[in-house]
């Protein structure tokens, strides 16, 4: 497998003669091969182009898995500057559907997720990694966990609830793009 820069695009050609097929090959969420079809017999030697496209202002080192790869030397971006990005109310934007669904699961507007930014310290970083939108976007992501004291009406007590969230700053710096947010 070969990559290649075009634009701010990753173009991997993907070059096989393991593929016995006759019909069509598409790809899976993460970019691999699936084939749907029949075996001939013969084999025929194929070549796949995949593009991705980095969006995140963090591009130095370029996934070459796919989603969930580390990234060392973390954090990759400034939390104070997270912070800055999203402290009028804006700058935040819920980047996948699974981030969406678990904040709208959450009861949850985009104010108590750049709530929840605001409460984050360095000591709650966790690690780094490569993250797709389910489009073929990427963004090399910063995660956290933070503890917040919460009242739990169903224990009739104050509790402690681990949040996680996992987010980016895109290319122009001007947007928070949140790839996970839940408990």
């Amino acid at each position: 497998m070969t990559s290649h820069i075009l634009n701010g695009a990753i173009s991997r050609f993907v070059t096989s003669d393991r593929f016995k097929f006759c019909g069509k090959v598409a790809l899976n969420r993460q970019n691999h091969v699936e084939k749907h079809s029949y075996p001939l017999g013969k084999t025929p030697k194929i070549t796949i182009m995949v593009t991705f496209y980095v969006i995140s202002e963090y591009s130095s080192t370029l996934p070459t898995k796919g989603g969930g790869e580390k990234i060392a030397g973390g954090p990759l971006y400034d939390l104070n500057r997270v912070k800055s990005i999203t402290k009028d109310g804006t700058g935040l934007l819920l980047w996948t559907k699974d981030c969406a669904k678990d904040v709208q699961e959450l009861g949850w507007a985009h104010s108590d997720v750049i709530d929840l930014i605001r409460r984050l310290g360095d000591k709650d970083y966790i690690d780094s990694e490569w993250c797709e939108n389910g489009k073929g976007a990427w963004a090399a992501c910063d995660a956290y966990s933070v503890n917040v004291l919460e009242w739990v009406p169903t224990a009739d007590k104050e509790m402690r609830i681990s949040y996680f969230v996992k987010f980016a700053i895109n290319k122009l710096g001007t947007m928070v793009l949140t790839v996970s947010c839940h408990i």
